[in-house]
């Protein structure tokens, strides 16, 4: 990977299920998996499907019921 980017790393709990973590390029984790994975194939499947819908996802803001932009 290229330096100073964000990834996901994959790691197993100590129950032996499967976890993704995003981490900003400064390796701090900005988003977590919800739950664990069986499989190491379900978590990647999980974590791609978050990574797809990021490119296309919008922002809206509660507090004041309208959409950002930029």
């Amino acid at each position: 990977p290229r330096k100073h980017t964000a990834r996901f790393e994959l790691y197993r709990d100590h129950q032996g299920s499967w976890h993704w973590q995003l981490l900003a390029s400064n390796s701090v984790p900005i988003a977590v998996s919800p739950k664990g994975y069986a499989s190491k194939h379900g978590c990647i499947l999980a974590l791609r499907l978050i990574a797809d819908a990021a490119k296309d996802c919008v922002i809206w803001n509660r507090d004041f019921e309208v959409w950002e932009y930029g």
